[in-house]
């Protein structure tokens, strides 16, 4: 239509799919419009194939505004390309009377350092995913890009990194051309290796295990790479943190027992035969690997809270679900899970579950003066836990899933028992009491039909009458 029309005379229904991509791509481009509309810094490249010739098909610009750098590619047509952009075409840096032509390199069209050990990391606006290249290389080799037909980068927020360590340098060497979701997590995993290594081969050991749990040789290895585990966060951490790693093995051999050998463990708790019984239904996980995996993961991230400096009263859980993600540990478990279930998404769940039966391993506990509506209350705040539960709004009521909340409750059953026993405060009433909180929180949750409010409410109203 043109501007003189008043409404549409045909009914044309909006391409959602269009719309999203302009707001998702377009938009935000054009918020930084002053990146691009300027033609001071502008300058334009061959994109130079690796036989030599250029592909004319392919428009690359450099530009930029005060700080702020862009580099862009596009490929204007069907046939996929590949190659590289080095040196600009000339521009006249004198007057039009006078003309002055020069070529800049890619690095000095951005105005980088192309000093010893410095980097620069940036992001492809498209994608979302981070590239990390020496302003040296740059300066050196230009840039190189694979495009499909139509396909553009948008490389936008240029930082400079300067590498005081050589760490700069080895992820770089690693990563090559290929692009992560973050550079600096990348970097932080790099750090970190002595210690994702180990973690590991633990886990590995623990998926064996899983899957052979009477296995004396599969026991043998988990507890060999636990040890190795342990010293090497020992040695990571700064020097006071725990240096002597026997004891926190002894815990971690006793919360092993209770998941393998639940029977044995209680039967030595002094608990009588009904109790004994009661728990040794959810704790019986030794022939379902879907909830072995979680708790013998459980137990290998738990000692990972348990190294703290001197003086520091975090709760050893705490400390390892806030580690779970602060290592990279959690991905390093769900990793792990898949390549044995083969199920991507059942990994993740798991790995969740782990996390989240650790940190919450007190909800059951009878821990006054907070009551279970309290606790319950605090526990679906958390993200983690939301997440797993798939926890969703529907026409203003807040709803959680069925089986995760079933998965949930019966983890945290053999997590209350192992923080109970460790603290030497497992006997007939704590026992019956977490065995009475996890009926609770399930009856709630089905006579509300797991309705997330309406579930809290309904255990403080039942706390309150107990009262």
């Amino acid at each position: 239509y043109g501007m003189e029309y008043r409404k549409a005379y045909w009914d044309e229904q909006v391409d959602s799919h269009m719309v999203g991509r302009h707001e998702q791509e377009i938009f935000p481009l054009m918020r930084r419009r002053q990146l691009f509309s300027g033609a001071q810094n502008f300058a334009l490249f061959d994109f130079v194939r690796p036989d030599g010739s250029v592909d004319e098909n392919v428009f690359a610009f450099t530009n930029r505004s005060d700080t702020e750098r862009a580099l862009i590619i596009y490929n204007n047509a069907y046939e996929r390309t590949g190659g590289r952009i080095g040196t600009s075409t000339a521009i006249n840096v004198g007057t039009v009377d006078e003309p002055v032509l020069e070529c800049f390199s890619v690095a000095d069209a951005l105005a980088l350092d192309v000093s010893e050990g410095c980097f620069y990391s940036f992001r492809d606006h498209r994608t979302g995913l981070e590239y990390l290249r020496s302003g040296r290389e740059i300066a050196d080799q230009g840039l190189a890009a694979e495009l499909a037909g139509y396909q553009y980068h948008a490389f936008l927020d240029f930082r400079e990194l300067r590498d005081s360590d050589g760490g700069w340098a080895e992820l770089a060497r690693r990563l090559g051309d290929r692009p992560v979701p973050s550079v600096a997590a990348s970097r932080r995993e790099l750090e970190l290796e002595p210690v994702l290594l180990p973690f590991g081969k633990a886990v590995r050991a623990a998926v064996l295990l899983a899957l052979n749990p009477t296995s004396a040789g599969s026991r043998e290895l988990f507890e060999d790479t636990l040890a190795d585990f342990a010293r090497a966060v020992a040695v990571f951490l700064p020097a006071g943190s725990r240096e002597d790693t026997t004891p926190l093995l002894v815990e971690a051999a006793a919360e092993l027992d209770l998941v393998l050998d639940p029977e044995s463990s209680l039967g030595s708790s002094g608990l009588d035969a009904g109790t004994t019984a009661d728990l040794l239904i959810p704790l019986d996980l030794a022939g379902d690997p879907a909830r072995l995996r979680p708790a013998l993961a459980g137990i290998i991230l738990h000692l990972a809270g348990r190294f703290a400096a001197a003086g520091d009263a975090t709760d050893p859980r705490a400390l390892a679900a806030a580690r779970a993600w602060d290592w990279f540990l959690a991905p390093r478990i769900r990793a792990a899970f898949a390549a044995e279930a083969g199920d991507e998404q059942a990994a993740h769940l798991e790995a969740r579950l782990a996390v989240c039966a650790l940190a919450w391993a007190g909800v059951l506990c009878p821990d006054p003066p907070e009551s279970l509506g309290e606790k319950v209350q605090s526990l679906l705040a958390d993200q983690d836990v939301r997440e797993y539960l798939a926890v969703n709004e529907h026409e203003g009521v807040l709803w959680l899933n069925r089986e995760r909340l079933a998965s949930l409750v019966q983890a945290f059953v053999p997590a209350a028992v192992m923080k109970l026993a460790s603290a030497g405060r497992l006997d007939e009433r704590s026992a019956a009491l977490v065995l009475a909180s996890a009926r609770e929180i399930q009856v709630a949750a089905e006579e509300t039909g797991f309705r997330v409010t309406e579930m809290i409410d309904l255990l403080r109203v039942s706390e309150s009458k107990r009262r």
